[in-house]
């Protein structure tokens, strides 16, 4: 059985499509969007929408794109921060500067994609990237601001221990938090960066041996609670899978609401915001594209008695056989 909330309580939302890096890994770059359609939003249209769907506690996630590229930020975290939400980004941390650090401060949340030492991480980002980030990086730690660093688990970074060689790295740095990210590859170029379910879960294992004994937080990945003995969730409303679609939502860089920002996506005049007759919860209990992507999880998973705590993996990453590559579980074939 789903748990399906009436209404999202976590919200992301793409506010450019703009970005000063073009990774390799990136998947706005390969996004089935319509360019007539690909618009930015202004800060009052966005203002407008988190009016519309933000309720006190939500948490709203701002992406892109590379949300620094937007000079209004700080107007956007203190509308969320007015309607009571918790105020979370990502960035990839290059444009952070004495200019635009104390922006970065008025949020709850922050996260800095680093995704391996410095040749992994410029061969999917580009030249000079990583000192750049690093040196954002720096500049968090000095205003002894929390954050967590996030790197997208490719085959290139858990080559030889890299992902554990970086968590020494981060760790001596004084970082925070660590987490990793799955990797849902776009087109055929991409596909050679996938990890497979085997190498996922020697990553877990050594990641959860990893935390008793570190000084920087690992924070859980999916699947991880199939490691346990025996597999548990730690409350009955946590959804250990994703949740998008069934606690989450998204925002499209053109103002739709959707499912997932990752996965192909419609968009008609029913589910887009900015249309006053359009009502959050309507869309996201009745909108075909959320009845759609909630039906859509793997046949494999019918059946297995850890269901209704993953709800079936990733939606965005199902293959055509109709299984998610990183579960160990139900897929054995």
């Amino acid at each position: 059985m789903y748990l399906i909330l009436p209404r999202p309580v976590m919200w992301f939302i793409d506010i450019t499509s703009r970005c000063n890096l073009k990774c390799k890994h990136c998947y706005f770059y390969f996004h089935e969007i319509k360019k007539e359609n690909n618009k930015e939003l202004s800060t009052a249209e966005i203002i407008k929408i988190l009016e519309k769907t933000v309720e006190p506690g939500n948490l709203v996630h701002l992406s892109g794109g590379e949300p620094l590229l937007r000079h209004d930020l700080d107007k956007i975290v203190k509308k969320i921060h007015q309607l009571k939400g918790i105020a979370s980004i990502t960035t990839n941390g290059t444009l952070i500067d004495n200019s635009r650090i104390d922006s970065l401060l008025h949020f709850d949340r922050i996260q800095i994609s680093l995704d391996g030492l410095k040749e992994t991480h410029e061969y999917f980002r580009g030249k000079g990237s990583f000192d750049l980030t690093l040196s954002g990086i720096e500049k968090l730690i000095e205003k002894n601001k929390k954050f967590v660093v996030g790197t997208i688990l490719t085959k290139k970074v858990i080559q030889n221990g890299e992902v554990f060689r970086l968590l020494d790295f981060l760790e001596e740095r004084g970082v925070p938090s660590f987490r990793i990210m799955r990797f849902i590859p776009k087109n055929k170029f991409q596909k050679k960066f996938q990890i497979t379910k085997e190498e996922y879960k020697k990553v877990l294992f050594q990641l959860i041996k990893e935390r008793k004994s570190r000084n920087i937080k690992i924070l859980k990945s999916p699947f991880e609670f199939l490691l346990t003995t025996p597999p548990k969730r730690e409350s009955s409303s946590c959804v250990l899978g994703c949740g998008a679609g069934f606690i989450s939502a998204s925002i499209t860089v053109n103002g739709y609401m959707v499912p997932c920002t990752t996965a192909p996506y419609s968009e008609d005049k029913d589910n887009f915001l900015l249309d006053k007759y359009n009502i959050v919860e309507k869309i996201y209990q009745n909108h075909p594209i959320f009845i759609q992507w909630r039906n859509q999880h793997p046949k494999t998973c019918e059946g297995c008695p850890y269901f209704y705590m993953c709800y079936g993996g990733c939606r965005a990453a199902i293959k055509d056989d109709g299984k998610d590559p990183l579960c160990w579980i139900r897929n054995q074939a």
